[in-house]
């Protein structure tokens, strides 16, 4: 069998910046971040403020120097069985902040298992969806494409360009797609599993099925799988179990913090391919800041409006405008001169691009009416500012 354990420490020495012998060790290392050829591809991963990995008992830290140089100060001789508590966390996203940047997820992650007990579980796995009533489809780089803005497969596919979907395991029961398993190719090495299950689907084994299958594809195109969830996904963690993986590594990440309502789960996908560049409402609102003007602001505001306060007076066309890329509902807040300020809902995630123009200012996101794109266009300027804005988007590089 391939040694998935070689490959995950020549994975970290190069995501961590550290050597092979220092991802492999017992003993704590702390490096400047250095974008180094090969690394996990992530978005925003090339602008790192700081990482951790708790892997062997250890913990590797990479980021800027002078926040890595703290790190070793605090954290020299702790040791990472017990780093991912909410009290180191804390401690961490108070030492990133002053940088402009939030600790914002920690995830375990799994390797595939060869001891005996682990053949022993899928052997039992295999038993128990030996008479299932389904076909499995794979599915190969290009076939996948056609899932691209099919909501029910958000775990499994990712559609990023720096990390691409290669393999896809579909679950169909007459003719009907009720599970799906995809892996993307996060490095050279490493490919990344995700699954998604349809409800009626669940708590029968498909998911750990559909995993196990994958990742006997995975090992076939000489590629290491692995399985990330969140530390409170216990069923996701039971199907990495059940499909023969095991514990293995635990991460910390930041990311740069942004100055709109929301952007702490604005983790939404793009529906469209209009905008190669844009994939989350993060990637939209980096992408506003540079196109924003006087003339897409509403004209009442305009005296008012400023390079410092760019998202004054532009919450409708911004708001349709990312229902255009992300889909979802677009709703208002009701303000007191009679009129609403727009944001948008896609799923759970509720996010409002242009909530800086309040300030300090708490808006209430909950039980507001939907808004129609088809009255508020009726506005001959309001139709022609989301045009302007639309096609200063497009003018981007991406």
């Amino acid at each position: 069998m391939r040694d998935v354990w070689a490959d995950l420490y020549r994975q970290l020495a190069l995501d961590y910046c550290v050597s092979f012998e220092e991802a492999s060790d017992r003993k704590n290392h702390f490096s400047t971040f250095t974008p180094l050829p090969g690394r996990r591809r992530f978005r925003s991963s090339d602008d790192c403020a700081l990482k951790v990995v708790a892997v062997n008992g250890k913990l590797l830290f990479t980021g800027k120097e002078e926040i890595v140089a703290s790190c070793r100060e605090k954290y020299a001789e702790t040791t990472g069985d017990w780093f991912m508590d909410i009290r180191f966390f804390r401690q961490l996203d108070e030492l990133v902040k002053p940088y402009g940047y939030r600790m914002i997820s920690a995830h375990p992650f799994y390797l595939p298992g060869n001891d005996a007990g682990t053949k022993a579980l899928i052997e039992a796995e295999d038993a128990a969806v030996a008479d299932h009533d389904y076909e499995t489809v794979i599915y190969d780089e290009k076939e996948i494409e056609q899932f691209r803005g099919d909501d029910r497969f958000q775990e499994a596919y990712s559609f990023e360009a720096y990390a691409p979907d290669m393999i896809g395991v579909g679950a169909l029961r007459d003719g009907e797609i009720i599970g799906m398993a995809g892996a993307s190719a996060d490095s050279d090495l490493l490919w990344q599993i995700g699954i998604d299950v349809a409800p009626e689907a669940r708590g029968k084994h498909l998911g750990a099925h559909l995993v196990r299958i994958l990742k006997e594809e995975i090992l076939k195109s000489g590629h290491t799988p692995f399985y990330g969830t969140s530390m409170s996904n216990i069923g996701s963690q039971r199907v990495a179990h059940h499909a023969g993986f095991v514990a293995a590594w635990a991460e910390l990440s930041s990311i740069r913090a942004f100055d709109f309502y929301g952007w702490e789960t604005a983790v939404a996908r793009a529906v469209t391919k209009e905008y190669p560049f844009i994939t989350t409402p993060r990637d939209l609102y980096e992408a506003l800041t540079k196109v924003w003007c006087r003339e897409t602001c509403a004209p009442r505001m305009r005296q008012d409006w400023s390079m410092e306060n760019q998202t004054l007076g532009q919450c409708s066309v911004t708001a349709f405008l990312a229902q255009d890329i992300f889909g979802g509902k677009v709703y208002g807040v009701p303000l007191e001169d009679g009129g609403v300020h727009c944001y948008n809902v896609v799923g759970d995630c509720v996010f409002d691009l242009t909530s800086a123009q309040f300030g300090e200012r708490k808006l209430n996101y909950e039980n507001n009416l939907e808004q129609k794109r088809e009255e508020h266009f009726e506005k001959a300027e309001k139709k022609e500012r989301y045009e302007m804005l639309k096609a200063a988007l497009k003018k981007l590089e991406p």
